[in-house]
C-alpha cells in the first residue's frame, strides 16, 4: 500500500512539475529589460491613455500628436522596433502641479499581460503649483509575451516635503 501511495505520489509530483515548466515556456519573459524614454509633464494628449506601440509607423504618429501645440518639447527617442516596443501612458490633464506617472509591474499571464501603472500624485494636504499639466511616460521594452494587454492604473499619494 505504501508503494503504491509513493508511486501516485511522484507522478502528480512530475504533472504538477509539467505545469509549472509550460507556464515559463508560454511566458519565457521572467526579466523585462525597461527603459524609459520620456517623462515629461507637457503633451498635446489630454485625455487618458494608456497604448503599446508595436511599429516605427504607429509611433511616428503616437509622437507628432503627442507633441501637437509644444513649442520646446524633448527629442524624439529613437527605437529598434526589431527589439523592442513602447509602452505610452498619458494621465490627462490635470490642475495642479506635482502628478506623474510610472509602470510598477509587467506581469505575463494566462492571454494577456498586466502593466499596471501608477499614478503618483501630491497628498490633499500638500500645497501645490495651480497649473495645467499632462503628465506622460513613454517607456521602451523587449518584446513580451502574450501581446494582449490589459493596463491597471494605480493612484498613490505622495505626502507633502
Amino acid at each position: 500500500m505504501k508503494k503504491f501511495s509513493l508511486i501516485i505520489f511522484i507522478a502528480v509530483s512530475f504533472l504538477f512539475l509539467g505545469c509549472f515548466s509550460k507556464a515559463e515556456e508560454q511566458n519565457p519573459q521572467k526579466n523585462l529589460t525597461r527603459e524609459v524614454l520620456i517623462k515629461e509633464n507637457y503633451t498635446g494628449i489630454k485625455e487618458p491613455r494608456n497604448i503599446v506601440v508595436k511599429t516605427q509607423k504607429e509611433f511616428d504618429a503616437l509622437w507628432a500628436e503627442s507633441q501637437m501645440g509644444i513649442d520646446f518639447g524633448p527629442a524624439k527617442p529613437k527605437v529598434d522596433f526589431g527589439k523592442k516596443w513602447v509602452i505610452a501612458c498619458f494621465l490627462g490633464t490635470v490642475n495642479t502641479g506635482g502628478h506623474s506617472l510610472d509602470i510598477e509591474s509587467i506581469k505575463a499571464g494566462a492571454g494577456k499581460t498586466l502593466i499596471t501603472i501608477i499614478h503618483k500624485r501630491p497628498s490633499r494636504d500638500c500645497f501645490t503649483a495651480q497649473v495645467i499639466e499632462d503628465p506622460y511616460l513613454m517607456v521602451a521594452i523587449d518584446h513580451f509575451l502574450p501581446e494582449i494587454v490589459e493596463f491597471k492604473m494605480v493612484a498613490q499619494e505622495i505626502p507633502c516635503e
